[in-house]
Order: C-alpha cells, then sequence, then structure tokens
C-alpha cells in the first residue's frame, strides 16, 4: 500500500535505493526458439534442487488482511489485524510464478531481450525504445522469433522452457513484525507550455524514451517500524525454503545465464535475489545455493519405467558442470558484459549498504 506523505517537503531526503540497469546497444536478438514438442539430444533437459536463504526479513503478501488471534491465538499481545504471507499447510511459501518472475527480470536485464508487460500509459506514450517492443508472436504464418529471455520463460501464445515449484519454508515458524508504510512517487512538475508533466530524468533520456530497467540495491537490514503501517506476516532472516527448477531444450549457454542469475558465478558476480514486498526498505534479500542437477540417462525410460535412473550431479561434478554452462553463457556473448557487471554492482552480496528510513 503507498501513501502520500503529509508534509514531505520537512522531511530529509536519503539517497535512492534503487538504480537502473542500461539497455543494451543492440536491439532485442530475436530467433526462433527451441520449442517443446521434443526432447532435443543437442540440449540440455533435467531438473535443478534449490534451496532459497533469507537474509532480510521477507514476505510475499497473499493479499489478505486477518484478525491477530486467528494468527497468533489468544495473546494479549496479539494485533488487532496482520498482513498475512502465502502459505500452505502451515508454512510460509513463495509461489513458483512469483520467483520466476524474480528470475526472469534479472536474465531480461543481462541479455538482449525486449521490455516486456509495459503499463497501458507506456504503451499509449511511446516510452519504449525503437525495436524493444515486448515480442509478438504470430503463428498463423508461423513466425515465431523471439529474445532471449522470452525463449527461456515464455511469451504471449509461447510456452517457455522452464517452470518452477512454490518454494515451500523449512519450517512452520514465521514472524510478525511492523513495516513502515511506502510512498507513491512525487508528482513530476507540470509544464504550462506544453501542458504535460516533465518526465522523471532518472527514468527517460533526452527522446522520452526509458533508459533501462529497474533494480533495489540489498541492505544490511530491513527498516522495521514507523508512524504508519500494518503488522505483516514474514520469513525471518536465515530461514531456508527448497524448490526446483525444471528444464527442457536449453542450451548450455542458456543454462550457465540462468545460473549466473542464481548467483553460481562466484567471486566475479556475486548476486542475490530480491523477493517479495518492501524492497525499498531492504527487505527480501535471498541468496541462492544450487544443491543438485539432475538429468535423465535415457529419456525413453521416463515412459516405461516407475523408476527411471537419472544422472544427479552433486558435490565435485556439481560444481564442473556449473562452472562449464556458465562459460559456455559468457563465450556465447548470451550474456552482455556491460549489463551484468552493473546488474551485479546493484545486486552483490553481501554488502554494507543502509537501507532508507525515510523518504529517498
Amino acid at each position: 500500500m503507498t501513501r502520500t506523505p503529509s508534509n514531505p517537503s520537512q522531511q530529509a531526503i536519503s539517497p535512492k535505493p534503487y538504480k537502473l540497469v542500461a539497455l543494451p546497444s543492440q536491439p532485442p536478438n530475436r530467433q526462433r526458439p527451441a520449442g517443446q514438442e521434443r526432447f532435443r539430444q543437442d540440449r540440455l533437459s533435467g531438473k535443478i534442487s534449490l534451496r532459497l536463504t533469507v537474509q532480510t526479513n521477507t514476505v510475499v503478501a497473499s493479499g489478505a488482511i486477518a484478525l491477530g488471534i486467528d494468527i497468533l491465538g489468544l495473546n494479549k499481545n496479539s494485533p488487532d489485524l496482520i498482513k498475512t504471507a502465502v502459505r500452505r499447510d502451515r508454512r510460509l511459501i513463495i509461489p513458483g510464478s512469483s520467483f520466476k518472475g524474480v528470475v526472469r527480470s534479472a536474465y531480461e536485464a543481462i541479455t538482449q531481450s525486449c521490455l516486456c508487460k509495459v503499463t497501458p500509459e507506456t504503451k499509449r506514450q511511446n516510452w519504449v525504445p525503437d525495436k524493444y517492443q515486448e515480442c509478438q508472436i504470430n503463428q498463423a504464418k508461423n513466425r515465431i522469433e523471439i529474445c532471449p529471455a522470452c525463449q527461456v520463460f515464455g511469451a504471449m501464445n509461447w510456452q517457455g522452457l522452464i517452470r518452477f515449484t512454490d518454494a515451500i519454508c523449512e519450517t512452520t515458524k514465521f514472524r510478525v513484525k511492523f513495516i513502515p508504510s511506502l510512498y507513491q512517487p512525487q508528482p513530476e512538475p507540470y509544464n504550462k507550455i506544453t501542458k504535460q508533466k516533465h518526465l522523471n530524468s532518472e527514468y527517460f533520456g533526452n527522446h522520452g524514451k526509458v533508459r533501462g530497467r529497474k533494480f533495489y540495491y540489498h541492505a544490511l537490514q530491513a527498516i522495521e517500524g514507523g508512524n504508519r503501517g500494518i503488522e505483516t506476516q514474514q520469513a525471518g532472516n536465515q530461514y531456508t525454503f527448497t524448490t526446483d527448477l525444471y528444464f527442457m531444450n536449453l542450451s548450455a549457454a542458456e543454462l550457465g545465464t540462468l545460473l549466473i542469475v542464481l548467483g553460481q558465478d562466484t567471486p566475479k558476480h556475486p548476486i542475490a535475489l530480491k523477493v517479495g514486498s518492501g524492497k525499498p526498505i531492504g527487505m527480501g534479500t535471498m541468496t541462492v545455493d544450487v544443491t543438485a542437477i539432475e538429468q535423465p540417462t535415457n529419456m525413453c525410460d521416463r515412459y516405461l519405467s516407475f523408476q527411471p535412473e537419472t544422472n544427479q550431479l552433486t558435490g565435485e561434478k556439481l560444481e564442473n558442470f556449473k562452472r562449464n554452462a556458465i562459460k559456455k553463457a559468457h563465450e556465447t556473448k548470451l550474456v552482455q558484459p556491460e549489463q551484468l557487471q552493473q546488474l551485479t554492482e546493484i545486486l552483490k552480496y553481501p554488502t554494507n549498504r543502509q537501507a532508507p528510513e525515510g523518504m529517498y
């Protein structure tokens, strides 16, 4: 929920907790995707097991507000109302679609990909740079050429090559803490001559086109308390979630780029992800560990046996596999070096940054 501060001019302004990753100089590199009509022998299929560790308090809100006694039971200290998180079987979860969106945004930023799912206002005002418009598929004319991110994550009328299961917390515990209110951006100054609002120079270039993609910095810890807000149900520090990433017909470079986004290209690119609400105030930092990668030894066995043999990689074999895939991602230039460096500067973790406590 966003609110307008009662008197913003009287409050100190903190540095912005975010920065933009510039769009690549070359437009989206659209090609025909691998597809899912069959398992291709020249590509990779299988499953990646992931463990997500909460580094700063995280909440993926359910959208529902409940009575405090319904969440905490009869307790004299229970707040009247609590903004609930998404749960299943008494455990906090991160929906697979939510986590997929987090990973996709970082994947888009470091590849020559389109600007997907912009607002109707952005389309109406023509703020998207030329050739960066969302990929369009014409099935009738068999015209299927889409950008690198749409090839892997999917596009309108085109199923992607990966999917995430819901990430489930390993404990039934949770914490209830107060989150300060977040504020909407201040209105842009109105130009009486053009009868239009000025475009924010932080987001728009000289030609009225968006500059890049916005990401929030990590912080040492999330801001708690404040004068306004509501109690929320959160995952506390060092809580862990587990999830699986299923992939089909990925190239080694595409899989390597996914691993880079998941923070596996260390120590050069120590990326952590921002998940859920409260990103401006330091919430939602999660680090990712790849605990295993499974690849079927024979695709036919998946349909001929209840217990097909799989090639599970752990330990040194897993590290070699990740290293080779990441190397392919850099060699084939699927990853844009300049954009990867910019994203790393924003999402690197650990960090010494402090989250802003007031206006920014």
